[in-house]
């Protein structure tokens, strides 16, 4: 049986600066590449041994380049996929899946117009197919194309209602458009289907714009009950204290945790509180 697996991308974590907030509105997929064990690593080379073995024997078989370029990926080998998605596509060139995959590729490697290209290349051939949307809406993320972005995820939602990191990017790329309104209404519609702590943040963030502080405050407190380590809602929540309660002591303290977890947030922090007349 071929090892199939179509669905797969880790994004890189990145902040947008919203002025003095720090803002976690990191586009996602529905499965990031993990750390892998010793056993996942050695399952894995035995399914690229034999996927290298069934290729040589029987060089036209697109799903079995898509496959190994899938391994290649989940290996780290970041170099490989490209070349067998790109042999699966000349085998069968209405293949939905591998354009899908290259464009996560692109994305992944920075190549935010080619992968653009992929993912639209997809859609192409598959207009009902739900992660080349999301995908799509991520790479125009970073393309700084936001309202589109927010076109891409809610068709993605229209396929799939439950699609949760289309739901939860669709906050985000609210927040990254300044649609504030919009954005809390999204944020709150994803977190019904998980709660994740990046979204409690996005949704405190859209609450500090539109000066809504106390739901702001338990947004981010929410935020840091999901992930103690998220230094975002720690900077915020330090934000909030110097911006509207004016207390200067919690600033400080927040500064003082952010050392250990993000000591560049800290000096960043730091500098705001030095700069805040309280």
């Amino acid at each position: 049986m071929l090892y199939l697996k179509n669905n797969f991308l880790t994004l890189t974590f990145f902040l947008l600066s919203l002025n003095t907030l720090g803002v976690c509105a990191q586009p996602s997929n529905q499965e990031e590449r993990k750390d892998l064990t010793l056993a996942d690593k050695q399952q894995l080379r035995a399914k690229e041994s034999q996927l290298k073995q069934f290729i040589s024997q029987n060089p036209r078989v697109a799903e079995a380049h898509l496959n190994l370029g899938n391994i290649y990926w989940e290996e780290g080998r970041d170099g490989k996929p490209i070349r067998h998605y790109l042999a699966a596509i000349k085998l069968n060139p209405n293949y939905a899946e591998a354009y899908y995959n290259l464009g996560n590729v692109f994305f992944v490697q920075g190549e935010h117009e080619q992968a653009v290209q992929a993912y639209n290349k997809a859609l192409e051939i598959k207009p009902g197919f739900a992660p080349a949307h999301n995908g799509l809406g991520n790479a125009l993320i970073d393309e700084k194309q936001y309202l589109k972005a927010v076109e891409s995820y809610q068709k993605a939602i229209q396929l799939e209602p439950n699609y949760k990191e289309a739901n939860y990017n669709l906050c985000a790329a609210y927040v990254y458009a300044a649609r504030y309104n919009e954005a809390i209404s999204a944020c709150l519609n994803s977190l019904k289907f998980t709660e994740d702590a990046r979204a409690y943040n996005n949704l405190g963030n859209s609450y500090f714009r539109i000066k809504q502080f106390d739901e702001a405050l338990r947004a981010y407190k929410k935020a840091l009950e999901l992930n103690p380590q998220l230094p975002e809602a720690h900077f915020n929540i330090a934000a909030i204290s110097l911006v509207h309660t004016k207390n200067k002591e919690e600033a400080l303290n927040r500064q003082k945790m952010l050392e250990v977890i993000d000591p560049q947030k800290s000096r960043k922090l730091s500098a705001l509180i030095k700069a805040a007349k309280i």
